[in-house]
């Protein structure tokens, strides 16, 4: 019944949404409405509540209309948009790359899909292109070398700065022999989907809420607590708060002090620095 009814919303996004943006109360009473339903007759059957199909039904709508609003703020920032993607597209893409979007960022490009500037031919593109990536293997290049990006830059830190992961094992003395045995364990960690430039969120778990990271070699930071967090200090920031610098922004003190979900491997990266030998660690 689930899928059934997100089918129908996936066909008709923009009809709901205009529905909720219309007409808050009544959206509002229906969500009540749904509660007391779960309440009285299928508690037996869903002791939680975020488990009851309508529950699930209702936030996602939240979800999308939650979207709807911040790529409305992101347009004004010159940002340009295409059509959201289709169930059928998105099938495509995920084939086409070996990837899959997760939840939230699958939500976010059914809305609307966030592309470059289409005045400009980049060589190196910052908004990955997807639905043109289906049928242009110009588009889709340039997005496989943005999937590629994590790994190259740790290869190049393994080649030029010592880097060692010591889950890894022992440091092998050949160059070779290193990076044959990183690329074999990178290969097992969760793959990062790029969304703005050398901005990536985690494929892996497969839910909403990853964080997002800034990818450049094994410099990596966090970016946002999750996809709207993200959009916030790299797009929103400058317009929406008094503050000129973000590190004095109360929000973002926040946001560093909040734990984030941990990733295998990516967190380690962040936050534990004696998992790994680097140029400034010289091994015993």
């Amino acid at each position: 019944m689930l899928r059934i009814a997100n089918t129908k919303i996936n066909n008709n996004i923009d009809y709901y949404l205009d529905f909720i943006e219309e007409n808050p109360e009544y959206w509002q009473l229906t969500k009540n409405r749904v509660i007391s339903y779960w309440n009285e007759y299928h508690r037996h059957k869903y002791p939680k509540l975020e488990e009851y199909f309508g529950v699930k039904l209702m936030n996602r709508l939240d979800k999308l209309h939650t979207y709807k609003v911040l790529i409305r703020k992101l347009k004004r920032t010159g940002i340009f948009f295409t059509n959201g993607l289709s169930d059928t597209e998105i099938d495509a893409i995920e084939q086409i790359f070996n990837i899959k979007f997760p939840p939230d960022l699958r939500c976010f490009y059914q809305i609307a899909l966030p592309i470059d500037d289409p005045n400009i031919d980049r060589e190196i593109i910052k908004f990955p292109n997807w639905r043109d990536a289906l049928t242009s293997p110009a588009t889709k290049a340039k997005i496989d070398w943005r999937l590629e990006w994590p790994w190259k830059g740790i290869k190049f830190d393994i080649e030029e700065n010592n880097f060692w992961y010591k889950s890894w094992g022992e440091k092998p003395k050949g160059q070779e022999e290193q990076l044959q045995i990183a690329k074999k364990h990178f290969s097992k960690y969760p793959k990062l989907i790029p969304i703005y430039s050398h901005r990536y969120i985690p494929e892996t778990p497969f839910k909403a809420g990853n964080p997002i990271y800034s990818v450049y070699q094994t410099d990596i930071i966090y970016y946002g607590d999750n996809l709207e967090d993200y959009f916030y200090w790299e797009f929103l920031f400058q317009d929406e708060s008094k503050y000129k610098n973000h590190y004095k922004d109360p929000r973002y003190k926040a946001f560093l002090k909040r734990p984030k979900r941990s990733i295998r491997f990516w967190t380690d990266i962040i936050e534990n620095p004696d998992t790994y030998f680097d140029c400034c660690t010289k091994r015993d």
